[in-house]
């Protein structure tokens, strides 16, 4: 099915996007979470300890596209901190996934709140399993 990607390595970028924009994938991914716990952002794909950060942060978004263009963001701003050029341009699949829909590349166009969140005392009754979250559609970082 989809060996039309493999090819050419070029066509990569595009397989990403094609095929998160399957209907029938589509419609399943409602909630991207990506842990800042520990990324790299020099010398993959070995581990590299020098190069790589930990922040506990949690973040998540009904947005992959936005996400992903957060991520790059991040990324080269360490690059830079540490005197490597930034990555650019960004990852092809970017502009072309917000191109099919998935989502917002645009970084004007990306809204973030930021929560943070406090485990209830033992003894606090406000907060019950019957009660079923926060619900929005924006991009949000946790702490």
């Amino acid at each position: 099915m989809f060996s039309v990607f493999l090819g050419n390595e070029a066509t990569a970028s595009s397989a990403i996007a094609e095929i998160a924009a399957i209907p029938e994938l589509n419609e399943r991914m409602v909630l991207h979470f990506i842990s800042l716990d520990r990324y790299q952002y020099i010398g993959g794909p070995l581990f590299r300890s020098r190069y790589s950060r930990s922040e506990p942060l949690l973040w998540m978004s009904s947005d992959p596209v936005a996400i992903d263009r957060l991520l790059c963001d991040r990324i080269n701003q360490h690059r830079l901190l540490d005197g490597f050029p930034e990555i650019s341009p960004l990852p092809r699949q970017l502009p072309f996934a917000a191109s099919l829909g998935l989502g917002v590349f645009e970084k004007s166009r990306i809204r973030l709140q930021r929560l943070v969140l406090v485990a209830p005392a033992k003894n606090d009754q406000s907060f019950s399993e019957e009660d079923h979250g926060i619900t929005s559609n924006g991009d949000f970082e946790l702490e």
